[in-house]
């Protein structure tokens, strides 16, 4: 059997189970950044249907922040990369600056965040692999 074929045991599942999920999250915010004020600004009657964007911001937060920790925090204990961490915890940073800020430097700010996010998930998942 081809080594390549076969897939390292030691690496753990979950983590990486937990990256995609946290990438998939990552570009699910930069779409929501990027096209809910195109919607919202050619359907208007769309705004009340739609939760308050800062609103949908904290909820994203408050999920983004126990996957990619667990999953950036158990790949980090698997690789030992320390810039991945740190990528990692700068996008959320920055996306709880983009919802704390609002107004016009909001979706600047949060796509920043959103992108160096999922920058981390992947370099942890090519580093779990």
């Amino acid at each position: 059997m081809k080594a390549c074929a076969m897939r390292d045991s030691s690496a753990p599942a979950p983590v990486s189970r937990l990256d995609r999920l946290g990438f998939a999250l990552s570009g699910l915010c930069l779409i929501h950044c990027l096209l809910l004020p195109i919607i919202i600004a050619i359907l208007p009657v769309m705004s009340s249907i739609i939760p308050e964007h800062e609103v949908v911001h904290f909820v994203m937060i408050a999920i983004a922040i126990p996957i990619s920790g667990t999953a950036i925090f158990k790949g980090y204990l698997h690789h030992r990369v320390a810039a991945i961490p740190l990528i990692g915890a700068t996008g959320l940073l920055f996306l709880l600056i983009g919802a704390l800020l609002g107004g016009a430097f909001d979706v600047p700010v949060t796509v920043t965040g959103s992108l160096l996010l999922a920058t981390a998930h992947l370099r942890n998942w090519r580093h779990m692999h």
